[in-house]
This record gives structure tokens, C-alpha cells and sequence, in this order.
């Protein structure tokens, strides 16, 4: 599946306080225009991870379950820990959308773009009651990737799209 995503905000102010757009373009469904959230919604959410919860999840349903969100609030600890925990538990999605909109920095991010950039080698056959194939390596998402960034992020949040683009993700 060949998936384009413009992002696009109705104003330059906080990312979860604004409409927020994603266009996703793909063989099937060409301009598409879906409304990710809608400031109301996220004026309720009292903390980050309850916002990317709401965000996943409508991301979910707008894509019928194919591609996964990840939000990366920063490079450090917080940022290492949300990337692992929403990167992984969705892999079995076909494509995934990392936002690391207004990321805080930390350190450099070469663990997350290692991660994003692997490549399946093989599978093996599973003996289990799903007979569903393993892959190697065991962990990841082998489809498109997209990063949505806007210019307040600093340090390791500057590097991590730059890592990102050079690495042609």
C-alpha cells in the first residue's frame, strides 16, 4: 500500500487544541480528507497519554485499523518510553504515523530511527493455534512511515527528523 500523509493545522497554537488534518492518499483512496480531532475534545483530556489514547484511537478508526500512531513527547526517558510502548503494540498495523509535534529534546534519538528502519529478513513457520508466521526480526512495523513535526521541538526533537528523512523512512 502506498500511503502519502500531509498534515495540516487550522492555527500554529498547540497541536491538541486546534483541528488537526491528515490526508492520506493511497491506490484506493486518492485525497481523502480526514478530521483527526477537534480542539473540544482535547481540552477534557487532562494528560498527555490520555490525548494520544484519544488520538490513536480515532486514527484507528479513520484508517480502518491499518495504520498506528505513536506520539513521541521527547528524547528522553518519557519520549523512549511512549515510542516503545505505542511502536510495539501495534505491529501488526500496515503503516505508522509517528507526531513528535512540539517534542521537549532529551538525547539523540538513534535507538527510535534503528527501530523504524529495520527490515524483515525471513519468516518461520509458528506451530501455535493462529499458525500466523514469525517474523525476523520479531518486532516491528514493516509498512509506510510518516512524521508530523512542526518547529517547536528542540535538541534530540530537531535530530529525530532529520534522522528520520535522511534514512529515506
Amino acid at each position: 500500500m502506498s500511503v502519502k500523509l500531509v498534515y495540516e493545522t487550522s492555527n500554529i497554537g498547540d497541536a491538541f487544541s486546534h483541528q488537526t488534518y491528515l490526508t492520506v492518499f493511497n491506490m484506493s483512496n486518492i485525497g481523502k480528507m480526514f478530521t483527526i480531532c477537534q480542539g473540544r475534545k482535547f481540552r477534557t483530556a487532562s494528560t498527555a497519554r490520555e490525548k494520544t489514547n484519544l488520538l490513536n484511537r480515532k486514527v484507528n478508526q479513520l484508517s480502518n485499523g491499518k495504520l498506528a500512531y505513536v506520539y513521541v513527547p521527547n528524547t528522553s526517558g518519557a519520549g523512549f518510553t511512549s515510542f516503545n510502548r505505542y511502536y510495539f503494540s501495534q505491529q501488526d498495523k500496515k503503516g505508522v504515523i509517528i507526531d513528535e509535534r512540539n517534542n521537549g529534546g532529551g538525547s539523540a534519538a538513534d535507538y527510535m530511527i534503528d527501530i523504524m528502519s529495520r527490515e524483515v529478513v525471513g519468516y518461520f513457520n509458528s506451530k501455535s493455534e493462529s499458525r500466523r508466521p514469525w517474523t525476523t526480526p520479531m518486532a516491528g512495523i514493516w509498512g509506510p512511515k510518516v512524521m508530523i513535526i512542526n518547529e517547536r521541538a528542540g535538541s534530540g526533537g530537531d535530530l529525530l527528523p532529520y534522522m528520520f528523512k535522511e534514512k529515506n523512512m
